[in-house]
């Protein structure tokens, strides 16, 4: 069975891409086992061989309600008719971004698939989620930081700093494992959702199927006002004009503009 991980920060569109994985018929998703109570810290950046192995036979069997996204906050995800027997264990993480490295290293046969969205797309969409970004917290004292959602816990990826090591981290897993790990630009798959898939189903393996190509279009079909919903009306992703203040837009663009992470700021100004 072909293993792949998906992994990106909080608010990148880990939960769409995921799902798109989840409706190929051969596909068994696993959603966030390494934050879930069944297989929590299951992986680390020491983990063997062995242990990797280990844990993705755990995650196929698992009998965990939110691995298998049976939990009650987990309602709104939709179902798949899936294949007798699955060809792929796919699992997705927007926590736990540092044990990457070691999958690529120690587990020799898992793929991983990075996604990076604009950093200001990012901050504002985790501005507007009520379960990540309290009413009471000022956005100023934490966009970079995200002091009081990451409490200091290595596993967690709020904030511009961390989002930079992020996008830092898969562009060097991009130049350095070319065969392993594929890194999706957010932009592009908002921009053209099918041709994005298809690259990348091609490089995990996986054939297009006609249940993928429909839950493309119907994930974009219409627009959803809950935050954590897999459904949006195609965008160019410039919500964060109206929700962030300008000093922080004026300060990310400034720090990135120098270096390689420039690429990820959607320049769309005027739209």
């Amino acid at each position: 069975m072909k293993k792949i991980a998906i992994f990106g920060p909080p608010r990148s569109g880990t939960s769409w891409l995921s799902h798109i994985f989840n409706s190929h018929p051969d596909v068994a998703l696993r959603f966030q086992p390494l934050f879930s109570y069944g297989h929590k810290g299951a992986l680390s950046e020491l983990s063997s061989r062995e242990e990797i192995q280990e844990f993705f036979q755990a995650i196929l069997n698992s009998t965990d309600p939110f691995t298998l996204m049976e939990a009650e906050s987990q309602k709104g995800y939709p179902s798949f008719k899936k294949s007798s027997t699955s060809t792929h264990l796919v699992f997705k993480e927007t926590r736990y971004l540092q044990v990457i490295e070691n999958l690529l290293q120690a587990g020799d046969d898992v793929v991983v698939v990075g996604i990076i969205r604009d950093p200001l797309a990012t901050l504002a969409s985790w501005v507007g989620a009520p379960k990540e970004f309290s009413s009471d917290w000022d956005v100023r004292e934490e966009w970079r930081l995200a002091s009081k959602k990451n409490g200091g816990r290595a596993e967690e990826y709020f904030g511009f700093e961390r989002w930079k090591e992020a996008a830092t981290n898969f562009l060097r897993f991009e130049a350095m494992y070319p065969e392993r790990f594929r890194l999706i630009r957010y932009a592009a798959l908002n921009q053209a959702p099918d041709f994005v898939i298809s690259d990348l189903f091609g490089f995990c393996g996986l054939a297009m199927h006609p249940q993928v190509n429909d839950f493309i279009q119907q994930s974009r079909s219409r627009q959803s006002d809950d935050a954590y919903s897999i459904y949006r009306l195609p965008s160019d992703d410039l919500r964060w004009k109206m929700v962030l203040p300008d000093e922080i837009v004026d300060a990310v663009i400034r720090e990135l503009d120098p270096s390689p992470l420039h690429e990820f700021i959607v320049r769309k100004f005027n739209a």
